[in-house]
């Protein structure tokens, strides 16, 4: 994480899945804090895997924010009250995650800290 931001994993995949996932992405898994699999917690679109962040961290939920490619992270954050950007390069389209609530739609995650920068 950089500028302050804490950057955590909230995940359908199982450990397993995700642990082979970032030995493929290992400058991601540097900046990761904490993960959350399905298989620790509650699925998506449960919000417990969030709450479980959270809680971890200490932050209030109206300071969090979850990207996601998917509904069910819209979903999620939404159940909590938690703002969401959705990513469009992912798993549903745009008309998707928007109609799930999602804040703003970007091509990336590459493109979030552009984003949070005029966001702020």
């Amino acid at each position: 994480a950089t500028a302050g931001h804490t950057l955590a994993i909230a995940t359908g995949k199982s450990r397993v899945g995700l642990d082979r996932s970032l030995q493929h992405h290992r400058a991601v898994r540097r900046l990761v804090h904490a993960t959350r699999t399905a298989d620790e917690t509650a699925n998506k679109p449960h919000p417990l895997m969030l709450e479980e962040l959270l809680a971890r961290f200490e932050v209030p939920v109206s300071e969090a924010l979850m990207v996601g490619d998917t509904e069910f992270d819209v979903a999620m954050a939404r159940a909590l009250g938690m703002d969401a950007v959705g990513v469009t390069c992912g798993v549903h389209p745009p008309e998707r995650l928007v109609a799930a609530g999602a804040l703003a739609l970007l091509p990336d995650v590459a493109a979030l800290p552009g984003w949070l920068g005029a966001a702020l």
